[in-house]
Parts: C-alpha cells; structure tokens; sequence
C-alpha cells in the first residue's frame, strides 16, 4: 500500500518489484545503474508514480530500461 508524503505516493521495493514481476535484488540494480529514481528511508527504499511511470516511458520509447 502506498504511502502519502506531502501528496505524493510513494511505493516500497516490495510493491514495485511485484509491479515489474522482479526481484527486490533486480530493482536494487537499476537504481545503482541509473535506470530508476528512489528514495531510501531508514532502511527501505521507495519510488514515487512519477518515478515509475518516467521508467516505462524511457523503456517504451527505446530508452536503456531493461526487464
């Protein structure tokens, strides 16, 4: 479930890797390579919509996503 900060919705490495049909490990990847924006807080990290949806639009649109 996300959470709400300041109106936006923020999502945990759980959700998002169920969102992509990836493991935590395969996110925690993409965040070190670039390819996806997050937020660590304590010890979890969390990605807003707005970080998602620019992933798939730079995946769509032949960007360096990779699944």
């Amino acid at each position: 479930m996300a959470v709400t900060i300041d109106n936006r919705n923020y999502y945990d490495i759980h959700e998002v890797a169920e969102l992509f049909h990836c493991s935590t490990r395969t996110l925690k990847r993409y965040l070190d390579a670039g390819k996806l924006e997050g937020q660590k807080l304590g010890r979890t990290w969390y990605f807003t919509e707005d970080g998602i949806n620019r992933y798939f639009t730079e995946r769509g649109a032949g960007g360096n996503g990779e699944k």
